[in-house]
């Protein structure tokens, strides 16, 4: 029994190549070493424009101009997420740095956004007489370390 097992062992080996499984085509690539290092560069041989600024953030003067709304107060969203899609705006709404209640006529906020960031939406929800809401896109592009954005509904 065991000289059975032996055999059909040995079969199944040579049966599925069970030996190099190199390519004998003869096509086989070979990569080619590097002519040599790369040399080292140090930091105090970099250097920049005058205008070039290390900073990874900028400051954004968000202000809502309310004169002409309806005087009831709003909720003020402002956020980071959103997709345009077929005229509207979808508003991840987990993305909102600002979720505030506003009354009055003019309301301002100052936030620090990563330079990456190039647009912010900007929601007024209005809950009386129903609910509506006024969404406006504002680019935030400009490389300026504060800016001032105004909104007008």
């Amino acid at each position: 029994m065991k000289y059975c097992f032996s055999v059909f062992f040995l079969m199944l080996l040579v049966a599925c190549g069970g030996g190099d499984s190199g390519d004998d085509s003869g096509n086989s690539s070979v990569s080619t070493p590097s002519t040599g290092p790369t040399p080292a560069t140090k930091t105090a041989d970099l250097s920049t424009t005058e205008e070039f600024d290390f900073s990874t953030h900028k400051t954004v003067m968000v202000a809502v101009d309310l004169t002409n709304a309806a005087l009831t107060p709003m909720l003020l969203n402002i956020c980071t997420s959103f997709v345009e899609k077929n005229a509207q705006v979808i508003v991840d709404q987990s993305s909102c740095v600002v979720k505030q209640k506003v009354s009055g006529t003019y309301y301002e906020y100052s936030m620090e956004l990563s330079n990456h960031q190039q647009s912010l939406a900007v929601q007024l929800w209005q809950s009386e007489p129903e609910l509506t809401n006024v969404t406006q896109i504002l680019d935030v592009s400009d490389n300026i370390a504060s800016s001032l954005v105004r909104v007008d509904f």
